[in-house]
């Protein structure tokens, strides 16, 4: 993980320092975010799912998704994705609540055949790490999507949709040891600042 950041880190620098007769180009976005996914891994087990411990828990969580973007040229760029997606169930007179927080960086691609005055869309792979309040646990995570943006003004847009694959490693069991799989789906959308 350090070493992924320490690439990360390395590429952006050296981007900047080679591009200085070029100024970069910076975006902020903010807004919703909605994430359906298995919490605990597949539906076939993870978490002590196959043991009964967390009976079912909920699959669709809502949430707030936050991004900076450089872009140092037309055809690229770094995004660093934070997001936090929250839900709570009630069984009879207990309930559970959860939290996932979510911090990734990696690439993204401007799609400049699908730019036009008004619409913009872009792709990204990213990578970074995730904490789940069940069992208080940290793992793997990285996303692959994209977006299309329609511009309102001339620094202002509307993320119409963000759709990004998510994956994270989770423990299998909460008695046990090791590392199992989870994956699915989040919906983003907000306001973009240029």
């Amino acid at each position: 993980m350090r070493k992924l950041l320490l690439f990360s880190l390395c590429l952006v620098c050296s981007t900047v320092s080679a591009q200085t007769a070029e100024r970069s180009k910076f975006e902020v976005f903010g807004g919703y975010s909605f994430e359906h996914i298995a919490i605990c891994g597949n539906s076939a087990g993870g978490c002590g799912l196959e043991s009964g411990d967390l009976a079912s828990l909920p699959r669709n969580l809502n949430g707030w998704n936050a991004a900076v973007t450089g872009y140092f040229s037309d055809r690229w760029g770094i995004t660093a994705d934070f997001s936090g997606h929250y839900a709570s169930q009630a069984s009879g007179i207990n309930s559970v609540s959860f939290s996932r927080f979510d911090y990734r960086f990696g690439p993204t691609f401007p799609l400049n055949a699908v730019k036009s005055d008004k619409v913009g869309a872009f792709v990204h792979l990213l990578f970074g790490g995730v904490h789940q309040s069940v069992f208080n646990t940290n793992g793997f995570s990285a996303a692959l999507g994209g977006g299309v943006d329609w511009r309102v003004s001339r620094h202002i847009a509307v993320r119409v949709a963000q759709m990004d694959y998510v994956f994270a490693t989770v423990p299998k069991s909460s008695v046990g040891s090791g590392t199992g799989f989870t994956n699915g789906f989040r919906y983003s959308g907000g306001v973009v600042f240029r």
